[in-house]
């Protein structure tokens, strides 16, 4: 898949829709809950601000549940990607222990997680069905026995995480786990059910045709560079991937 920076944009956009949806449907909750008039009040003003811009796309026929709008923001829920089960237990040693990113602020580090995540989705790089949270949950540095199917090959994933944990300490692994038996421990290949080995993990090499892409990836998560020049490398720094290395 050829990178294409309006992808990450979109990725990202969608991701700050979805904040919103889940903020109106919290203070809704309340309400409901507790009858507090301001929370109902908060609700429908940030509601009537959005409903006033356009939004394309059909809405779903059933909102779930959801508040008035959601569904114009969202899309139809029901289409939207289910996680597949069942994939093989036995392949690759069991990792209980998630990635800890070294950034104490959760807001940030949630949002910063959520760019990450939708510039993976951007790239192809990780399976289009994989769960934001799910992903999230991969670097709280609690337990975790999550894995991502990674779609891109080896030596890309070797290097990014080289970067975040040995390089540019951004990301921490977790005792008693060495590097590559997190990595081989929380991904697998592109069919779903097969690990990397440990092995293979230590013998790759930088991609050099996508050291960029991955230089970009690790700025993401260094809270020292701003979202505004996170988007100056985005639109004018990184090359599409031709043909042969996307």
């Amino acid at each position: 898949m050829a990178f294409s920076a309006i992808q990450i944009i979109e990725q990202q956009a969608n991701a700050y829709f979805d904040n919103f949806a889940n903020t109106l449907d919290d203070l809704q909750r309340l309400y409901n809950e507790t009858g507090d008039v301001q929370a109902l009040e908060c609700r429908n003003r940030l509601l009537a601000r959005y409903q006033s811009k356009p939004y394309w796309g059909d809405p779903a026929s059933d909102n779930n549940g959801k508040s008035e709008g959601w569904v114009f923001m969202h899309g139809d829920p029901e289409s939207s990607p289910k996680t597949r089960r069942g994939r093989k237990s036995h392949a690759g040693e069991k990792v209980t222990k998630a990635f800890k990113y070294n950034v104490r602020d959760v807001r940030v580090a949630n949002k910063r997680l959520t760019m990450l995540y939708n510039a993976l989705l951007a790239f192809g790089w990780i399976r289009e069905d994989t769960q934001q949270q799910t992903f999230i949950d991969l670097f709280s540095g609690g337990d975790c026995t999550h894995r991502i199917v990674w779609m891109d090959d080896v030596n890309t994933l070797a290097d990014l995480f080289r970067r975040l944990v040995s390089v540019e300490k951004l990301v921490a692994v977790q005792s008693p786990y060495g590097l590559w038996q997190m990595v081989d421990g929380h991904f697998w290949e592109k069919e779903g059910n097969k690990a990397f080995g440990n092995q293979r993990l230590r013998k790759t090499h930088t991609p050099q045709e996508k050291s960029r892409h991955i230089n970009y990836l690790v700025n993401i998560l260094n809270p020292r560079y701003t979202e505004q020049q996170l988007m100056e490398m985005l639109m004018g720094e990184i090359p599409e991937e031709d043909g042969e290395s996307a």
